[in-house]
């Protein structure tokens, strides 16, 4: 679309903002520590009002939204590497078979994989167009092994 000179980049504003909250949520819903849940509630809540700031004021629908892909990546590898390391340090658990090593594993590397690229989205895209090509290449290479390990996730079977 945007090479028609369709600008949709407001739907990554979107995309970013639900893809948080449900991740988030799904790191909620795999934590039994309350402390750590009320954490992911305020962490949501905040970033929420940083979101609305950001679109009224210094990230417009008009531009990719750079600042608030680095915090969501950033909290992302933070609670994936917390969930791993809980997870590694239960000794019943079967790696090959525990979804939340897949998908937090995914997680991480995707999310590190573009957070560079993203920070740098908007002065790539204006001052290098072209080299802003090569890199979407390398961001749907990223999208392609993340969904692989989320697949692997999910076909986990349940612990019995």
């Amino acid at each position: 679309m945007g090479l028609n000179h369709i600008h949709n980049i407001w739907v990554i504003h979107l995309a970013t903002i639900s893809e948080f909250i449900i991740i988030v949520l799904m790191f909620y819903f795999w934590d039994n520590s309350i402390y750590k849940k009320r954490i992911m509630l305020i962490i949501v809540f905040l970033f929420v009002v940083f979101w609305v700031i950001a679109k009224n004021t210094f990230e417009p629908f008009d531009q990719l939204d750079v600042y608030s892909a680095i915090v969501t990546q950033t909290i992302y590898i933070i609670l994936a590497v917390s969930l791993l390391f809980k997870v590694l340090n239960d000794t019943q658990t079967t790696l090959k078979d525990d979804a939340r090593i897949w998908i937090a594993s995914g997680l991480i590397i995707y999310s590190a994989g573009t957070l560079f690229v993203v920070s740098l989205f908007n002065v790539v895209n204006e001052s290098m167009p072209k080299l802003l090509n090569v890199i979407w290449y390398i961001n749907w290479i990223l999208v392609i092994l993340v969904t692989l390990f989320f697949a692997r996730g999910i076909w986990c079977r349940a612990a019995r």
